[in-house]
């Protein structure tokens, strides 16, 4: 069983990231696809559970081909426990480099830098390296600094 304050399955990340987990006042945006999804998940829960004054939204780049993306179900029924903390937006696609969907990744983006009402927002990337270099550079693009960008290639 965890501890209230642990971070699961985090021994590898950043210590950077271990200090900003404990902003009490933060929107947290994890940005992941389907072979990290199970390390956000377990984040998002953590955080749910311990923290009254944050926002969490979650990017999920799942593939266009599953019917069922992994832990669709639960994160749902986060959100209608959370409705004022937790967001998802699934970005399902074929092909992640692709000019029509690398504009819509970056709509998404923009929706949730600019819908933000926290003072600090980390955005934690965990996915295959294709998915961190481009989100990294779509943030970086839209003007977010290096220093709040996290990330971990699986």
């Amino acid at each position: 069983m965890q501890t209230e304050k642990e971070l699961p399955e985090l021994d590898w990340v950043i210590s950077g990231f271990k200090k900003i987990w404990q902003e009490k006042n933060a929107h947290f945006v994890f940005i992941s696809g389907e072979n990290g999804i199970h390390i956000v998940f377990d984040l998002i829960k953590s955080k749910l559970k311990n923290e009254q004054n944050c926002c969490l939204t979650l990017i999920y780049f799942t593939s266009a081909y599953l019917s069922q993306p992994l832990f669709k179900a639960e994160l749902e029924n986060l959100e209608k426990r959370f409705p004022s903390k937790l967001i998802t937006h699934y970005l399902f696609t074929g092909n992640q480099n692709h000019p029509e969907n690398i504009s819509w990744h970056q709509q998404i983006l923009e929706i949730v830098i600019n819908s933000n009402t926290f003072n600090t927002m980390p955005f934690l990337i965990i996915g295959n390296e294709e998915l961190v270099a481009s989100v990294s550079d779509r943030l970086h693009f839209l003007g977010i600094k290096s220093n709040h960008i996290y990330s971990h290639i699986i």
